[in-house]
């Protein structure tokens, strides 16, 4: 449950693989609540992406402070990436930059990811997007997180690993499954607030990666990635993901209203 979706699942289902969550019929462990979904978001009646987004949107209210630090504290152990303590960044030759306790020099830093964006791997768009998180920008937090959450789910899809004799590859899969399920609730509660901004912000993702990036650029010559013939078909099936996901959210406002209702989510993340 910890590791993205392989390419079988991009239908969306099945959630549990898709999002790191439990099963789309038993949320009650990650909610405190009892919720029929196949009821109440119809999981066997053509909703699945409402279900898969009504688990984003409730996620949202496993994200508590557990330190002396203020609610926006995110509490992620992704090693040897990140650890929230310290916090302690192990991320190349972005790792001192992102670990600095001054914002203006963090923000700084953003702005030269932002150049080079192209080149970048996704456990530093997901250690951006918790720094941007605890120092107050998240608006700019959640475009980080899309666009590591996009990066990585291209990765997995084109990863071999009928050729990952190192198991390299399959440890990143495994650490970007994990920032997604840690950090994801955190900033799905805070994309809530504004649904407007949530659906542009997916959008955006999208539109910045209309083409594939270079893979060996990336991630090295030595990473075993799928021939450069299927990068773009592996990389239009993530676009298409992020666009229905997007529609979703723009489709169905009145009814996440209502979820976050349920769930004070408000009250959580919108101050």
């Amino acid at each position: 449950m910890t590791e993205l979706s392989t390419p079988a699942s991009d239908r969306v289902g099945p959630i549990k693989k898709s999002l790191g969550f439990v099963p789309a019929t038993d949320v009650t462990p990650l909610f405190g609540m009892k919720i029929n979904m196949e009821k109440n978001v119809g999981v066997n009646g053509g909703g699945l992406m409402w279900a898969m987004l009504t688990l984003l949107l409730l996620a949202g209210c496993t994200s508590t402070a557990t330190k002396k630090e203020s609610a926006d504290y995110i509490a992620a152990y992704v090693p040897p990436f990140y650890l929230a303590m310290g916090p302690v960044i192990n991320v190349g030759e972005l790792s001192q930059a992102l670990s600095t306790q001054s914002k203006s020099a963090l923000m700084q830093t953003i702005r030269q990811m932002e150049s080079r964006q192209h080149l970048l791997r996704p456990e530093a768009m997901y250690v951006a997007s918790i720094r941007l998180y605890e120092v107050g920008e998240k608006e700019t937090a959640l475009l980080w997180f899309y666009r590591a959450y996009y990066r990585s789910r291209l990765f997995v899809r084109l990863l071999d690993i009928t050729k990952d004799s190192s198991e390299r590859g399959s440890a990143l899969k495994k650490a970007y499954g994990e920032f997604h399920r840690l950090v994801g609730p955190y900033l799905n509660g805070y994309a809530g607030c504004d649904l407007n901004l949530w659906a542009d912000t997916v959008h955006r993702v999208e539109a910045e990666n209309a083409e594939a990036p270079d893979l060996t650029s990336i991630f090295g010559s030595d990473m075993k990635v799928r021939s450069p013939q299927t990068w773009d078909s592996a990389n239009h099936r993530v676009s298409e993901y992020y666009n229905r996901l997007a529609k979703s959210i723009e489709a169905q406002q009145p009814r996440w209203r209502e979820m976050r209702a349920l769930g004070d989510l408000d009250q959580r993340h919108c101050r």
